[in-house]
């Protein structure tokens, strides 16, 4: 199984709201001379996306093993809120997000490898080979 360690030297792609598909619209019931602001609006919440995305890996499968997290059974929850891991090979993936500027979303995303603390274990592993 591949290791963080092996994982953060891949140099893997971070997550942005435009590869992970997600998208803010303005209404249609924006009044006309709202409309500028409510746009201006849009591009800074995209920019706050984009920086908090920028701690998980684009896609809906674990950057470990490949597991899809569409699919039922592949993600448990940790103990702490929003949290959880794959259930196949317990690399760590969050569900419930905050940005800073207040914006909430659901989806289960996995961290990126450069965020992640090297365990222990695994650094003696690496050590030993």
């Amino acid at each position: 199984m591949t290791t963080i360690t092996e994982l953060q030297a891949a140099e893997m792609q971070c997550a942005t709201a435009e590869n992970m598909g997600m998208s803010i619209s303005v209404s249609d019931d924006v009044p006309e001379d709202q409309r500028e602001s409510a746009e201006a609006e849009k591009a800074v919440a995209f920019a706050d996306l984009d920086e908090y995305l920028v701690a998980f890996v684009p896609g809906e499968k674990c950057p470990r093993c490949d597991s899809n997290f569409a699919d039922l059974g592949s993600f448990f929850w940790g103990i702490a809120n929003g949290e959880g891991f794959c259930s196949q090979c317990r690399y760590p993936v969050r569900v419930c997000h905050k940005t800073k500027k207040g914006w909430t979303f659901e989806r289960i995303l996995a961290y990126h490898p450069s965020v992640l603390c090297t365990p222990e274990s695994e650094n003696n592993e690496a050590e030993e080979r």
